[in-house]
């Protein structure tokens, strides 16, 4: 148990010819669950006395959590302390003579973290899902139950086939090394002996041993420099392959699934899965659901097993379009499944036709699980796979266009009957090969206005959002260098808007000072101060000008906050446009899309464009109601939401706008975003295949 986490192992030790053998039998899944939560947790206790009737500012209650840690600490270290004093700095000129002060008990300290924790739970006990039980604090999704105790029940429940001990309600440990700077107290440590003892000799006659730890601060530290002299084959290698065994769902009833990677299985090991008979529907969006189980062993790759509710745990399943043949009509082919564990974590599936010399590769993540509570994405959602020749075929049409003679402008409904689907159904990995082949052909902007605008164009559409892919880096870092100078057509209009067009799709790409140079570019239009470089822009550059801008997070906040201070003036006045309006949602939005936090604008400044935004009229309703629910989000961080009651009352406007109730969820509480919503941010599709974090 660490600062920020609770990760479970069990390990089997043997002697092997005289020596040491260390063998994984099972793990946990990964939990936001520690140190960090007991110290919220004291803080929130010690707030009311220090601030009474009004939350600390997220500085000073930062501060309390610091306080608190080392209260908690030198309190559960000491047995002779009964209290420890808590202070925290004023504010401004009254830094010592505005700061508050309170007492922490060692009582009040072992009832937040050893009953609310780690308190005393029968074996039967299990985490609880109930809402409000979780800290949201900082506006991190910590797990849901609090109490690490039950956590440790359902492992070793879990666990007791694969530990050899099925016949006993729980997995019984011999011993517990502990890891993790939240265990540092022995009386914490205790605690979780007592427990688990209990659950095995409830008279108390009996706990496993406790393991010697030289450092649990520096457990991690440590081991991570010992695997690394295991890997030159200078120690102990902990045996046992894949800790988790992996499935296909295959529907049914009962539910049943394949078995695609055993437990055990080493990783960068292939398998091919051939004694079983399956086929592949193409020409139309199917999925690939996947599961995962911790506590299930002896299963073997092509095994077809039952899959019932909470044996096995969901992860996000590939939807997807297999292409085959010219005429794309519905048909199932008989194939082999092919499969690899990376070294990276990523499951590689691939589907190899037993009629024809095809093969499809499907890719999985296998770091996330699936909320209890998501929903089920609609077969639209489903990524496209793209064969290679159609590729090549795209790959052609774009050098006809720009070094040929073909029609630049009419180049996309070429390219989307080449590929047989429309341009926002290209999977990430389609158009990142579309942009490398467009890349070369970079000096053909030259040729013509027509020319020019399509390459802006197509450049910043295939490398959206600037991210996503591993070359993405050196594509966004080329087109930098070439393209942050001059336009070859700068008097053409639609130039002009493409070149800022294509700035907006890559922003998330760019780096601090390159989005710098960017503002610079754009102030003097936009800030209205300096000398404007080329022609005057027009309306439409203009617009073009605050997107792209607007999609600069990594901007400092008071730069953003200059810009948005613009546009909520001339929101107030009535004719901000809809694109001036999504650019002021993302300047002031309390959860950026890639950027980091320091650079979100202050919640006073946020507050204060929302008050000005509830006293105007809103012309364009629901442009109006979308920048302002980007701009009041709830996040469970309290240093960036802004007050309750301001959220409240906008709330109760947004229901009048249309798709008012969901804007007003969002600034009630902290909700990750619906894909419609992903896509209104970014004023476009992303790319198929590839999705935005929904963590706030």
């Amino acid at each position: 148990v660490g600062g920020g986490t609770t990760d479970l192992s069990l390990i089997a030790a043997r002697a092997s010819r005289g020596e040491l053998g260390l063998e994984r039998v099972a793990v946990g899944e990964h939990l936001l669950l520690g140190g960090d939560n007991m110290d919220i947790a004291l803080a929130r206790a010690v707030e009311p006395r220090l601030s009474p009737g009004r939350p600390l500012d997220s500085p000073r209650f930062h501060a309390l959590v610091s306080r608190c840690r080392a209260a908690k600490e030198e309190l559960l270290a000491d047995a002779s302390l009964t209290d420890v004093r808590i202070s925290v700095p004023g504010r401004g000129a009254g830094v010592v003579g505005g700061a508050l002060a309170a007492t922490l008990s060692r009582t009040e300290v072992e009832a937040v973290v050893l009953d609310g924790f780690f308190p005393p739970v029968g074996g039967e006990a299990r985490p609880r899902q109930a809402a409000g039980l979780a800290s949201r604090e900082w506006g991190l999704p910590f797990a849901a139950e609090p109490e690490v105790t039950r956590h440790v029940a359902e492992f070793l429940a879990r666990q007791r086939e694969p530990a050899g001990q099925p016949d006993l309600p729980l997995a019984r440990p011999d011993a517990i090394l502990f890891n993790g700077g939240a265990l540092e107290p022995r009386v914490v440590r205790e605690r979780l002996c007592e427990v688990v003892g209990s659950w095995h000799a409830p008279g108390g006659d009996w706990r496993p041993a406790e393991l010697e730890a030289e450092s649990l601060q520096l457990a991690v530290a440590r081991g991570a420099a010992y695997f690394g002299l295991v890997r030159r084959g200078l120690g102990v290698r902990i045996g046992g392959g894949a800790a988790r065994t992996y499935y296909l769902g295959l529907g049914g009833e009962p539910a049943t699934a394949l078995c695609i990677v055993p437990r055990g299985m080493e990783e960068g090991e292939s398998v091919e899965i051939a004694d079983r008979e399956l086929e592949l529907l193409t020409n139309r969006p199917v999925a690939f659901p996947l599961y995962t189980a911790t506590h299930r062993s002896g299963e073997r790759a092509g095994e077809v097993v039952t899959s019932a509710p909470g044996t096995v745990t969901p992860l996000p399943p590939l939807r997807t379009v297999v292409r085959f043949g010219r005429k794309l009509a519905e048909r199932a082919l008989p194939v082999h499944l092919e499969v690899r564990l990376t070294e990276i974590g990523t499951l590689e599936l691939w589907c190899r036709s037993l009629e024809t010399e095809h093969r499809w590769r499907l890719e999985f993540r296998l770091r996330d699980i699936v909320s209890p509570a998501a929903e089920p994405a609609a077969a639209g959602d489903a990524a496209l796979v793209v064969e290679p020749a159609r590729l090549d075929e795209a790959s052609a049409l774009l050098r006809a266009a720009f070094e040929s003679g073909d029609d630049p402008v009419t180049l996309t409904r070429r390219l989307e009957a080449a590929l047989d689907a429309g341009r926002d159904a290209w999977p990430l990995a389609a158009i990142r090969t579309l942009w490398d082949a467009l890349w070369p052909l970079e000096p053909a902007r030259a040729r013509s206005a027509e020319h020019e605008a399509r390459w802006l164009n197509l450049a910043g559409f295939l490398l959206r959002p600037g991210f996503g892919d591993a070359g993405d880096e050196v594509r966004v870092g080329r087109l930098w260098r070439v393209l942050s100078g001059e336009l070859r057509h700068p008097r053409a209009v639609q130039c002009r808007a493409e070149w800022w067009n294509l700035w907006k799709r890559i922003a998330g790409g760019l780096t601090a000072r390159q989005q710098q140079h960017l503002l610079e570019l754009v102030g003097p239009a936009l800030l209205r101060r300096g000398k404007p470089r080329g022609p005057r822009p027009g309306p439409q550059e203009l617009r073009e000008m605050w997107q792209a801008v607007g999609s600069c997070e990594r901007l400092p906040a008071a730069a953003r906050a200059e810009l948005g201070g613009v546009l909520v003036a001339e929101a107030e006045r009535g004719p901000a446009t809809e694109p001036e309006l999504w650019a002021l949602a993302r300047l002031g939005a309390r959860v950026p899309v890639y950027g980091p936090l320091n650079c979100v604008v202050a919640r006073d400044a946020a507050a204060a464009w929302t008050e000005r935004l509830l006293a105007a009229e809103w012309p364009r309703p629901e442009a109006y109601a979308f920048a302002l629910a980007q701009l009041a989000r709830a996040t469970g961080d309290r240093g960036r939401d802004l007050d309750l009651e301001l959220r409240e009352r906008l709330a109760r406007r947004l229901e009048t706008a249309p798709h008012g109730e969901r804007a007003a969820r969002l600034v009630r509480e902290p909700v990750a975003l619906e894909a419609r919503e992903e896509t209104r941010l970014l004023d476009e599709a992303l790319p198929a295949g590839l999705r935005l974090r929904g963590d706030v």
